[in-house]
């Protein structure tokens, strides 16, 4: 990868993905404008300036503690970039070294930098964690589960939400811990003294400390999950109390809110990707959750949702009321769904075809029987129709994380992730990839998980949901349809030219006549006919003759001709057609019309040999490591180097000479010795 394609790898991730938080520019006058009357006296937790000051040290300063390899520390160097880049890196540092949130470091490892293109099209400066993450023990603190919050919202009529300014930030890195979060740049080295984004337990802690800033009435009238929070009551007077009990503890927190993600005393939201409402929506919200869990859902809520509708006056029937209990008996029933426990392992089983990703999280019970959790299957977009199959596969696996971001951030177990394709089990040591790849690689190094394969026949249940006939393209005019092509040759990379016809009788001709022709078949023939049980290690059963023709499993027997052989692998192998197949592959086309002994001894050596495929195949080699030198030593003759000059004529019974050389002066000495005699060569080293 390029360092170009380093600096946009990046460029679609959002504001909130990155290590830098917007805070809101309004003046204190324009945002106590926009706070209502009943929390006008709170300002301190609106003010934006506050926002940008250093936290103090609590006891939830965040602690990086290492398992494992000390040596894979994120050693990483300097990488060139652009003026405009360059002025934007020197802002972000003088703002963040104003503010005390950085400062200039020694620590001997650091990671790298990179910008990624805001959805306004600014730049934004990323830190790469990722190697960092790899080696750095995982906080099992529990992220809230967004069912329970459903639940608690059911019934309520008002509902607020909050939204924390730089929340991650508001947590200071323990002094332990600040040298890992070092990141270089062409200006020096610089460590955090407040949480960046980024760090793999970042999330687990900060909501720990939220849970203890809002520990009074916590889940009873509000729940927080990260920077969000989300206060609900049944009455605008308990609601206006419990907000201000809220705000007062985020004060004394020294916290503030954005106030233009807030929402206050509203009847509608949308929190966690679910959108909540009150009265009957909730009811409806609350079991919106399960629809995927009932079969027939939308049938079933479908009298009581005409009741949500624009302009229809409620009237509750009675076919809304068995509409009511039959989807609670639908829920309390359901013999097959589990809910998710987290401290239990999670499967994950993902696929993608050619329109759709899809994927089923998995749960075993107490009886030791996989139980499904949820499914997920969702059409893709027609750029997204255009993507290697590679890439296909790798989007299930991202959309399905994102999905069940809730319940999978912080498992205490790491995330069995299956997919059918094989490749993927290295993404995580993969030296080389795209931009696209890069911003997912990003993503995932938020989830403790572990990329695992399975063959397609055992992937039945994500196979499926890629294949229902509702989500496949219906005619041509489907957009998904529109330009889905990928180039396997480009033109330039085509040669075309005219041959003469080839006068050579094609292959399958050749080992038919070569096959009449071979004494050994000849023998094996002959050993068939007098119903010999074997004959030269070969099971006679599994042989047999047709025409004249050896068969071996009904397939044709290739005599003991390597430049048969060769050709033949050739052509499966080789030609446009095969597309350069591995050895599996290559002996599974070959086994269903040829056979020879060995057939796989030589297609290993052949495609082992390939110059094509070892230039197209990605490396799974680990990064070299680094040569570390020698201490200079500090006198002389207290470290030596020693060799032998061997194989050389003999004279007084010695054969060999032993040079000594010291390390600090580059003094030298040769002694004779015979190479075989150790004594000797002690001898001469004394």
């Amino acid at each position: 990868m390029t360092i170009q394609e380093m600096e946009k790898a990046l460029s679609e991730q959002t504001a909130d993905n990155t290590s830098e938080v917007n805070i809101s520019v309004l003046s204190m006058e324009e945002v106590l404008a926009k706070v209502p009357m009943p929390y006008q006296d709170l300002k301190d937790v609106f003010d934006p300036v506050k926002a940008k000051q250093l936290p103090p040290h609590r006891s939830y300063d965040h602690e990086i503690e290492i398992e494992g390899d000390r040596t894979k520390l994120p050693q990483s160097q300097v990488y060139p970039i652009s003026n405009y880049k360059l002025q934007k890196l020197k802002e972000y540092l003088d703002e963040n070294l104003k503010k005390g949130f950085i400062s200039p470091s020694h620590a001997p490892y650091a990671s790298p930098v990179l910008f990624a293109v805001k959805p306004n099209g600014s730049l934004q400066v990323c830190v790469d964690y990722r190697k960092l993450n790899a080696i750095t023990k995982r906080n099992r603190y529990p992220i809230p589960l967004i069912e329970e919050t459903l639940a608690k919202v059911t019934g309520c009529k008002y509902l607020t939400k909050l939204d924390v300014i730089a929340a991650f930030n508001k947590l200071r890195m323990h002094p332990n811990s600040e040298d890992y979060t070092t990141f270089i740049t062409s200006m020096g080295a610089y460590k955090y003294h407040v949480l960046p984004f980024g760090l793999t337990n970042g999330p687990a802690n900060y909501q720990h400390y939220m849970n203890n800033v809002l520990w009074d009435h916590l889940n009873n009238f509000w729940s927080a999950y990260l920077d969000d929070i989300l206060i609900y009551s049944k009455t605008l007077k308990e609601h206006t109390q419990h907000v201000r009990a809220v705000l007062q503890k985020l004060i004394d927190a020294g916290l503030q809110v954005d106030i233009e993600k807030c929402e206050f005393h509203v009847q509608e939201t949308s929190f966690l990707g679910v959108l909540l409402s009150t009265d009957v929506q909730a009811f409806i919200g609350f079991y919106n959750f399960y629809r995927r869990f009932i079969k027939g859902f939308s049938k079933i809520v479908g009298p009581m949702l005409k009741l949500t509708q624009k302009g229809v006056i409620f009237q509750w029937t009675n076919t809304c009321q068995k509409s009511f209990e039959l989807l609670k008996q639908q829920v309390v029933t359901a013999p097959v769904f589990r809910h998710f426990d987290r401290t239990q392992k999670a499967i994950l089983e993902t696929d993608s075809s050619d329109h759709v990703n899809a994927g089923v999280l998995s749960q075993y019970d107490d009886d030791k029987v996989l139980h499904p959790v949820a499914f997920y299957s969702k059409n893709m977009v027609p750029a997204e129709c255009n993507y290697e199959i590679y890439d296909k596969e790798l989007l299930a696996i991202i959309r399905c994380l994102e999905h069940w971001r809730p319940e999978l951030e912080a498992t205490e177990l790491p995330v069995e992730i299956f997919t059918d394709h094989k490749a993927l089990e290295h993404f995580m040591t993969s030296k080389e990839l795209t931009r696209r790849q890069v911003r997912w690689a990003e993503k995932l190094s938020e989830y403790n998980f572990k990329i695992m394969y399975q063959t397609g026949a055992k992937n039945i249940k994500a196979d499926a949901l890629t294949r229902k006939p509702g989500d496949k393209p219906i005619n041509e005019e489907d957009d998904r349809l529109k330009y889905q092509h990928q180039t396997i040759l480009t033109p330039d990379r085509l040669k075309i030219s005219v041959l003469e016809p080839d006068p050579e009788a094609p292959i399958h001709d050749r080992i038919l006549n070569a096959n009449r022709d071979d004494e050994e078949c000849s023998a094996f023939r002959k050993a068939i006919a007098n119903k010999r049980k074997a004959f030269n290690r070969i099971f006679m059963a599994n042989c047999s003759v047709r025409d004249g023709i050896l068969y071996h499993h009904n397939r044709l027997w290739v005599p003991g001709n390597i430049e048969l052989m060769v050709e033949l692998i050739w052509e499966v192998h080789d030609l446009p057609s095969g597309g350069h197949p591995g050895i599996h592959r290559t002996i599974e086309l070959i086994g269903r019309y040829y056979y020879w002994p060995n057939m796989r001894r030589t297609v290993e050596q052949y495609i082992r040999n390939c110059y094509r495929c070892h230039r197209s195949k990605a490396p799974r080699d680990k990064y070299n490591g680094l040569l570390v030198p020698a201490e200079v030593p500090t006198q002389r003759w207290t470290d030596i180097s020693l060799d032998f000059i061997t194989r050389l004529p003999e004279s007084e019974q010695m054969n060999a000479i032993c040079t000594i050389i010291d390390k600090l002066s580059k003094e030298r000495h040769y002694a004779p010795c015979h190479a075989a005699d150790e004594g000797t060569s002690a001898e001469a080293t004394a």
